[in-house]
């Protein structure tokens, strides 16, 4: 967890800073997706997560930027979910677009915090009541990574319940 944290914070000053280094090639993001996938299907929640990805979809990107998207997303959605649920986490090509999503079935976001959860160190929720934990840099860094790739970020409802981050990224032109 403290690695986490530590690479989160270091990762959203590189980005803040616009430091060269966020490489631009050719990567395969259904190897990403699937290998971070994998990584989170035993959690301590018991939290299904699915993941259905389609083969060799490429996109241009920086690979640790990307993972860490991926890496967010799926964190931020076991975090916000209840015992028993399930994430489930879709990649597939549209066109000549990448579309990324990540839906939970957690508490959900109102639509008043849908306009912050992307600000640096903001986290839902108040102190008096909050019970998870994080820095507030997950959100930022997922949005600031996306606009890198040239990409857009949405948030829409899960119905019944939960959350659904849906990510555009142009495809490469492998």
């Amino acid at each position: 967890r403290l690695e986490s944290l530590v690479d989160n914070i270091l990762f959203a000053a590189k980005i803040e800073r616009e430091e060269p280094g966020l490489a631009t090639d050719d990567i395969n993001a259904s190897d990403i997706v699937r290998s971070v996938a994998e990584r989170f299907t035993h959690n301590k929640k018991n939290i299904s997560v699915l993941h259905d990805v389609q083969k060799d979809v490429y996109l241009n990107g920086d690979m640790l930027g990307f993972t860490s998207v991926v890496i967010n997303l799926i964190e931020n959605a076991i975090k916000y979910s209840p015992e028993n649920t399930t994430v489930t986490v879709t990649l597939k090509e549209d066109g000549q677009q990448v579309l990324l999503s990540v839906a939970d079935e957690g508490v959900g976001i109102t639509d008043a915090e849908k306009k912050k959860v992307f600000d640096k160190f903001y986290r839902v929720g108040s102190e008096d009541t909050r019970k998870t934990k994080g820095t507030g840099l997950g959100l930022y860094i997922v949005k600031r990574m996306v606009e890198i790739g040239k990409g857009e970020i949405t948030i829409n409802d899960n119905k019944p319940c939960g959350t659904v981050f849906n990510l555009k990224f142009p495809k490469a032109a492998v």
